[in-house]
């Protein structure tokens, strides 16, 4: 009886996870096809390993180029996770071509210790609010966007639900080349980063961290 309980929870638990899957693909796709090109103040890009860094790097600069944006705007918190740190982006954009003073830090305690997705999304939905920003782009990596939509829409619903975000998609990087990702610690191909990020956005799902997905599409 007991072994039977376990198989139709499995079972139920499978076509949970499978249900939640596509409705994150149907949100992806979205954010594929709703490329928006408009001049809002801000673009925050997502912290990447070195590995992945030019993929937001590039379209933070092009966006500035382009007169998209005015400001530039980087996680200076910790730099224990795999992340450079905003001396080094910071460096790369100068080089680059964006402007000194194009080029802004996010400064959180939330950003002193334990720097991931949530905890990025989190700092930067505050401290919008407390600058009084109405819009910003947020960028991450192809494979790392959709997480980084959904961490920070799942915080402004909580904290800043007037806040509009838009995708500023990263650079397209060869998706066969092996690479650090997630903090540093998972190695991998980019492709296979795809459903490993599927994976984590139903765990922080599950813990409570991020929003049911039909909320993120109705956001959207």
């Amino acid at each position: 009886m007991n072994r039977e309980k376990r198989r139709l929870q499995n079972a139920s638990t499978g076509h949970q996870k499978k249900s939640f899957y596509k409705l994150l693909k149907n949100i992806e796709g979205v954010i594929l096809e709703k490329r928006i090109e408009q001049w809002i103040p801000i673009v925050y890009l997502f912290g990447q390993t070195s590995d992945n860094q030019i993929s937001v790097l590039s379209r933070g600069m092009e966006l500035w180029k382009k007169k998209l944006v005015a400001s530039i705007l980087i996680n200076d918190g910790e730099i224990k996770h795999g992340y450079p740190g905003f001396a080094s982006w910071k460096h790369e954009l100068l080089r680059m071509g964006v402007v000194e003073n194009a080029i802004l830090p996010l400064r959180s305690n939330i950003l002193n210790e334990n720097v991931n997705t949530y905890t990025e999304a989190r700092a930067l939905v505050l401290y919008a609010r407390a600058h009084g920003w109405k819009r910003i782009y947020i960028s991450a990596s192809p494979f790392h966007q959709l997480r980084a939509f959904i961490s920070t829409v799942s915080v402004l619903l909580r904290e800043y639900p007037s806040l509009c975000v838009y995708n500023a998609v990263g650079t397209p990087l060869p998706w066969s080349e092996t690479v650090r990702h997630s903090q540093g610690t998972l190695i991998g191909k980019r492709r296979d980063f795809l459903k490993t990020e599927l994976e984590s956005i139903y765990c922080y799902y599950l813990k409570g961290d991020l929003v049911p997905p039909e909320k993120v599409l109705a956001y959207l």
